[in-house]
């Protein structure tokens, strides 16, 4: 039975970073071609903290979307595998809240440092080879 437990824990690591690399690739990807645009924001008096929020916003709206959506069906779930289980525990909100927690947070983190280094460039270099 441990074994069953460490290799779920093993596979759920290596698709949450497997995830986070996509994101990185996209954020990277979505920064660099908004990147024109962010200068020109620095530029106009925009902060570091505003323009890591442009960036944020976009990639932390589909976290929450698939959060909605995935909620219902997996309380459903495993509502259905715990009916067939003779002892079984109840489940609470908070399991699902602290799970979705997490998942902005992972995608708030990875996206963060992309932003961050993308806010941190001087507008000058960017905006001399237009």
């Amino acid at each position: 039975m441990k074994a069953y437990g460490t290799c779920a824990t093993i596979f759920g690591g290596m698709a949450i970073f497997i995830s986070c690399l996509g994101l990185i690739g996209l954020a990277a990807f979505v920064a660099e071609r908004r990147s024109k645009e962010m200068s020109i924001r620095k530029v106009f008096g925009a902060s570091i903290r505003q323009v890591m929020l442009l960036l944020s916003v976009d990639f932390l709206r589909p976290v929450v979307i698939a959060f909605l959506l995935a909620v219902p069906v997996a309380a459903w779930a495993m509502q259905v595998w715990l009916d067939n289980i003779t002892y079984h525990v109840s489940l609470h909100w908070t399991v699902f809240a602290m799970g979705g927690a997490i998942a902005l947070l992972i995608a708030l983190a990875t996206v963060g440092l992309q932003g961050a280094r993308t806010a941190n460039e001087n507008p000058a270099n960017k905006l001399r080879n237009e």
